[in-house]
């Protein structure tokens, strides 16, 4: 399988169901670049937007908002979930192990996106993970589990994008892809301003492009 381009160096209760079958499980530990320890420190590993040019994310009492690099509570990373479906990796059904995966069948989605990466994007000083509200307002509250998991806490790692001199990937929510249907990926989009909320849009052609820097 052509393994695509990876991200660069590398609500406040989050919803449990999605509509999309539920992803099949190969049993494997989950292959990470978090930092070990998540010590608080202003330096990164962060997640910023405009290819790693602009705001990044930060956990504000539980809320994902906005804030200039270099914060403590920037300290974000992605974790490789390699309990769903082709070893963490989305599936098309044809040229990849196992049944389309992780998006709803028939969406075309799963062909879209086969070979990217399905991961958690985790705090490293609370442990908690990002996914949203039922507004798609992003916060910090549960990771998935190790497989099966259908809450909005699941992300893709979409393709690969430019902004300026800066380069990083999408980050394509699986449930709110599910929910939005019509082959719509959802992706998180940057608040735009320091104290902003993150969310996740449907069908944005202007979505936010995130690059993780250390």
């Amino acid at each position: 399988m052509i393994r695509k381009f990876l991200l660069a160096v590398s609500g406040l209760t989050l919803l449990a169901g999605v509509t999309a079958a539920p992803a099949y499980a190969r049993p494997a530990p989950a292959a990470s670049h978090l930092a070990a320890g998540g010590s608080q420190r202003t330096s990164v590993p962060e997640i910023c937007a405009q290819g790693g040019t602009g705001y990044c994310l930060n956990n504000w009492g539980g809320l994902v908002k906005m804030e200039n690099p270099g914060y403590t509570n920037d300290n974000f990373d992605w974790i490789r979930l390699t309990g769903y479906c082709d070893d963490g990796y989305v599936t098309n059904g044809v040229s990849s192990p196992g049944p389309a995966c992780p998006f709803p069948a028939g969406s075309g989605l799963n062909n879209t996106y086969e070979g990217d990466q399905i991961v958690k994007i985790v705090s490293g000083i609370s442990n908690g993970c990002i996914g949203t509200d039922f507004s798609e307002h992003a916060n910090v509250g549960a990771c998935p589990p190790s497989s099966n998991g259908t809450g909005s806490n699941l992300w893709v790692i979409g393709p690969t994008c430019f902004v300026g001199s800066g380069a990083g990937n999408y980050f394509i929510n699986i449930y709110w892809s599910g929910q939005h249907g019509n082959g719509d990926a959802s992706s998180l989009e940057s608040g735009g301003a320091i104290g902003a909320q993150a969310y996740v849009a449907g069908n944005n052609p202007s979505a936010s492009c995130w690059q993780t820097q250390s």
